[in-house]
């Protein structure tokens, strides 16, 4: 399989939810509650939010993706959501591809100063596409592009002049294959930062999540196809100079597995989450860095969704690291306990959450509205309890 056919696999199968199993959480020892904020939908058929990003308590970012055609053919089209304090409304956004656009990460410097990641199609092939908020509009921002294709699926900022971006292109013959890319805005254009690929690779690897620590402090995660047809989870980091391949349990086993979220504490205390395939269906996986070594983490949480697991992860203290997915999970230092929070309908899952304070988080989604015949956008949010 092409690197863009397998970005295009990923997207389809999206929306393919495994429900969790009926474990009864635990009781929780967090600061707040989680609650439902309304927010809109640009299509009447599909509206998938898959990243967020907060400059202050009245200025938070959404992006995603929907459907802009009503017929049976899905046509992607950028999906930008905005929180001023009061409500959440769609802001618009430039889209390029003749077949589609896909946001999958946003970075927020300031309020005049916002990034937002993803690809664009066009017949078939994929390529970067970077988006930038100056306060009053979203343009189009060039960043290089690639024979055969690329994708981006996540961006994170260090500074104004330090914003990173990860994901996958394809490379090489006899290929083609799908490799790491990571790109680094300099504060006047993107550029390629070259990035390795395991010497096992046999068809693909993508990253799929970033953590930025400090300007020499950060973590790419995501998977590298290896022979037999499985994956091996994948995790990166840069030091200042370089990106290098840091071994993981999962780095030479035989455990199909893949991460999609990472976020850290400080260099010495990082949390990687994604899932791991089996007999028994998709698992949670978490892993966690302490010292210098990758271990592997305690979970809580039964069958998850394929794409994702805990999609979503942030760190606020050594004590506090927060996971969102098909369900959402609280490490409180010494263990992960499932938290209670609103499942509005079938295929609830959230992807990606984003800290304003210490007990004011946002987390974003979807689920599918059987009312509406129709997968709506679903944003969450962490207050303090009354």
């Amino acid at each position: 399989m092409s690197a863009t056919a397998a970005w295009a696999l990923s997207v389809s199968i999206l929306a393919l939810i495994v429900p969790a199993d009926a474990s009864t959480p635990l009781e929780p020892t967090v600061c707040g509650q989680w609650s439902i904020v309304p927010s809109p939908n640009a299509s009447p058929d599909e509206n998938l939010l898959r990243a967020v990003s907060a400059v202050a308590a009245d200025d938070v970012w959404a992006v995603g993706f929907h459907d802009a055609d009503p017929g049976p053919n899905f046509f992607p089209r950028a999906l930008i959501e905005h929180w001023d304090g009061a409500s959440w409304s769609v802001v618009p956004a430039p889209n390029v591809g003749v077949s589609g656009d896909y946001l999958w990460g946003v970075a927020a410097v300031s309020a005049k100063d916002v990034w937002a990641a993803g690809f664009s199609s066009t017949f078939g092939e994929a390529q970067a596409l970077i988006l930038h908020w100056d306060g009053s509009v979203w343009d189009v921002v060039p960043s290089p592009t690639f024979p055969g294709g690329s994708a981006l699926f996540a961006v994170g900022a260090v500074a104004a002049d330090n914003v990173w971006a990860v994901g996958g292109r394809v490379v090489g013959a006899p290929g083609p294959t799908g490799g790491t890319l990571t790109l680094n805005w300099d504060g006047s254009s993107w550029n390629e930062i070259p990035s390795p690929n395991p010497p096992n690779q046999a068809e693909d690897n993508h990253l799929r999540a970033l953590a930025i620590i400090s300007a020499d402090q950060i973590w790419a995660v995501g998977e590298n196809d290896v022979p037999g047809n499985f994956k091996h989870a994948l995790t990166m980091r840069w030091n200042g100079v370089g990106w290098r391949i840091v071994p993981n349990p999962h780095t030479s086993s035989d455990t199909d597995s893949e991460l999609v979220a990472v976020a850290g504490v400080s260099p010495n205390d990082v949390w990687a989450s994604g899932v791991v395939f089996g007999p028994s269906g998709v698992r949670p996986l978490f892993m966690h860095r302490t010292g210098r070594q990758w271990t592997l983490g305690a979970s809580r949480g039964g069958v998850v969704p394929y794409f994702g697991g805990h999609s979503g992860l942030v760190a606020l203290a050594a004590n506090d690291v927060w996971a969102v997915g098909s369900t959402i999970a609280h490490w409180d230092g010494a263990r992960w306990t499932l938290v209670p929070f609103p499942a509005p309908g079938f295929n609830t899952a959230l992807h990606a959450v984003a800290r304003v304070s210490d007990c004011d988080l946002w987390a974003v989604g979807d689920f599918y509205d059987s009312n509406a015949d129709a997968t709506v956008t679903l944003i969450e949010h962490l207050t303090p309890s009354p």
